[in-house]
């Protein structure tokens, strides 16, 4: 059995999601997918020579219906925020802010990162072939949270190996906001972070997560 179905949560094995997953995100489900980086799929994934190249794991929000879903992978995850209905979360899902990354911005893993990801995911596994009894739904959480919690400190950790590529978003980030000011625009309307990562071709949330751990 390659799918693994409990009210709220979705996972699969090297199966191809794309048919199940836009219902899915229609529904409000997020999404996490492991996928081996093949050569001609790094720079859709954008992974720079200071990368890992074991896996690539790639996040989608339930409004990310026009991104593109990889046919081949490891394992898929997708989970309802209705599944942490009235359980004691360090974060809420919208903390999780790799979700709203683009494709481009996709996370590129060691093998030990991905033995630990994947691990995460076998203990989701193994508790969905548990017989169902009151803790089942909260023992769920408490693995989805890990395998959360695991996926952003990998991507701190990727933010740290790019310092370099980093900086010269920083410096370009930095000249942006002289030349806003120096035109006089910034008194007629306010500078935005939207603007700014529009202008660096990042996405809103990494453009905010870059400047947190850079600056």
């Amino acid at each position: 059995m390659n799918e693994l179905l409990f009210p709220g949560l979705y996972i699969a094995d090297t199966a191809d999601s794309r048919v199940i997953l836009p219902s899915l995100f229609r529904s409000g489900y997020y999404c996490l997918i492991l996928t081996d980086l093949l050569i001609a799929a790094c720079t859709k994934y954008g992974r720079l020579h200071c990368d890992y190249c074991d896996g690539t794991l790639i996040g989608y929000r339930p409004d990310t219906l026009c991104m593109e879903i990889p046919a081949l992978c490891l394992w898929t995850v997708a989970f309802h925020p209705d599944l942490f209905k009235g359980r004691i979360l360090e974060k809420t899902i919208e903390e999780y802010t790799f979700f709203s990354y683009a494709l481009k911005e996709a996370l590129h893993i060691s093998l030990k990162e991905k033995q630990i990801l994947s691990s995460c995911v076998d203990d989701i596994r193994r508790e969905l072939h548990h017989g169902t009894d009151s803790y089942k739904c909260t023992i769920l959480t408490r693995h989805i949270t890990r395998l959360l919690d695991y996926t952003t400190r990998f991507y701190e950790r990727q933010f740290i190996v790019r310092e370099l590529n980093n900086e010269l978003l920083i410096r370009q980030y930095e000249k942006l906001v002289k030349q806003y000011i120096g035109e006089g625009r910034l008194a007629q309307e306010s500078l935005t972070s939207a603007y700014c990562a529009e202008q660096l071709h990042l996405s809103e949330a990494y453009f905010n997560d870059l400047l947190e751990l850079q600056l």
